[in-house]
């Protein structure tokens, strides 16, 4: 059985007076990060996601983000490996 984690993250601090959440180049690569979800977010319209992100993330969920317009993901994000 797989062990899972919870990691809490503010996304308030990722979050531009826009509604949008930008993820930075870089982010969310850690060994602990084996899945990402946001939900139940009413107002995000938009996710940015930057450059080499997410690297060792198998499972990215978005659920429940009726105004969302948009997802941007940057090169090399989600790579299991070069």
């Amino acid at each position: 059985m797989s062990k899972s984690e919870y990691v809490q993250f503010d996304l308030l601090k990722l979050m531009d007076s826009s509604n949008t959440v930008i993820i930075p180049n870089g982010y969310f690569n850690g060994n602990s990060i084996a899945s990402f979800n946001i939900s139940n977010n009413g107002v995000l319209k938009s996710i940015v996601i930057g450059d080499d992100c997410f690297g060792k993330v198998r499972v990215f969920e978005l659920d429940g983000l009726s105004e969302l317009e948009s997802v941007v993901i940057g090169g090399s994000s989600f790579r299991i490996s070069s």
